[in-house]
């Protein structure tokens, strides 16, 4: 195929379909270009430029962080050339911005339930608990062996519920625990927006950053940062994060996590004497089966340390 004639220096600003114009060395601007905005401060658009004859997509397009012809919020991130049989280049280049910084939070919700081992339920003391206070600081407990199989030679290893046990108890080992989780996802051009949320990776807050707390879980629980994504985009970032909702209505654990915001390690330790205290004691005994497995209150199942 013979090598394409060059065109003259101007022509019309329409040419066999193709809008051109000006110097064709630099190329065209055509009419068919993109954009778009999500309501979320979020904006999107392409601009297709035109060459008359092979030029290498490092010439032809343009550099990361170019300006969109219509839109100056929009910078250039990437860019695809196509070569036709007429040895014409053809440019699409894609822009990204945002109208404001952060944009708004986008964010889904899923809620499931995972296996855990029933002697994580918080109710558990109150069905099968025994105390024998050997000393007041530090009773000897076990669990009620009508109810309970437990280690050989070990009565605080819990196993199992027997067989026998009433209640609908005979033989479980693990129930299932709700969960909660969030995922949320926003743009910025603040590179300190996004240390700031790779620095707080598990860290708790009372909802998820930028989640309205309409939706979150309103019985007592906050919200665990469990991983966070970067994307870069030209100019932009993509931040990805996944918030874990505390279980059983009781916040994170504030001896192990620390708040979000809040600086590097594990949680508070001052003043700690002894883990749970009070807050594990059962102010009252109910065991299953009523009666017939009744025993002294089940007060606390970790003592002083």
């Amino acid at each position: 195929m013979p090598a394409p004639t060059s065109p003259p220096a101007s022509l019309p600003s329409a040419h066999g379909g193709i809008r051109s114009f000006g110097t064709w060395g630099a190329g065209e601007g055509q009419p068919d270009w993109t954009m778009s905005i999500d309501g979320r401060g979020l904006l999107e658009g392409t601009y297709k430029k035109h060459h008359p004859s092979n030029y290498g997509i490092g010439g032809a397009a343009p550099n990361k962080g170019t300006p969109h012809a219509q839109d100056g919020r929009l910078k250039c991130y990437k860019s695809s050339a196509t070569f036709d049989k007429m040895g014409r280049c053809w440019v699409t280049a894609s822009y990204i911005g945002i109208s404001k910084d952060p944009t708004e939070t986008e964010w889904e919700i899923s809620s499931t339930t995972s296996s855990e081992s029933i002697v994580l339920h918080p109710d558990l003391g109150n069905w099968v608990g025994i105390i024998n206070p050997a000393t007041a600081k530090n009773p000897n407990w076990s669990w009620n062996r009508d109810l309970v199989e437990t280690d050989t030679g070990n009565s605080q290893s819990f196993v199992r519920f027997k067989i026998t046990a009433p209640n609908g108890f005979g033989g479980v080992e693990s129930y299932l625990a709700p969960r909660g989780t969030i995922k949320a996802s926003f743009y910025t051009g603040n590179k300190s927006k996004v240390r700031e949320v790779l620095a707080n990776i598990g860290k708790y807050a009372p909802q998820p950053k930028g989640v309205p707390s309409e939706v979150c879980a309103q019985n007592g629980s906050n919200y665990l940062l469990t991983s966070a994504g970067i994307s870069e985009y030209g100019t932009i970032f993509k931040v990805q994060t996944e918030w874990m909702q505390s279980a059983h209505g009781e916040p994170w654990n504030t001896y192990i996590y620390k708040a979000y915001g809040s600086g590097n390690g594990g949680g508070s330790s001052a003043g700690i004497n002894r883990i749970g205290g009070n807050k594990y004691g059962y102010a009252s005994f109910n065991p299953i089966g009523g009666t017939n497995f009744g025993s002294a209150p089940f007060n606390s199942i970790i003592s002083s340390i």
